[in-house]
């Protein structure tokens, strides 16, 4: 095997690891994007919660039902 060869050997050895490891991120990154779409949706729906109590259209004594006992 000549100097040449070696030198291509070495390059092709190192694009297909780097290959691999832009694969791996990729598939990171896409799996970040989701969580952080699902928080966000999360996010949005508890801040409307906490906006209705603070408006008090939430959770106002006068809408529960008496507790059993009485």
């Amino acid at each position: 095997m000549t100097d040449t060869d070696k030198r291509f050997a070495a390059l092709e050895e190192r694009i297909a690891h780097q290959d691999h490891i832009i694969e791996d991120l990729s598939d990171m990154s896409v799996k970040q994007w989701k969580e952080i779409s699902e928080l966000s949706e999360k996010l949005g729906y508890l801040k409307s919660k906490l906006d209705g109590i603070e408006d008090g259209t939430e959770g106002s004594p006068g809408k529960e039902p008496p507790p059993p006992h009485y």
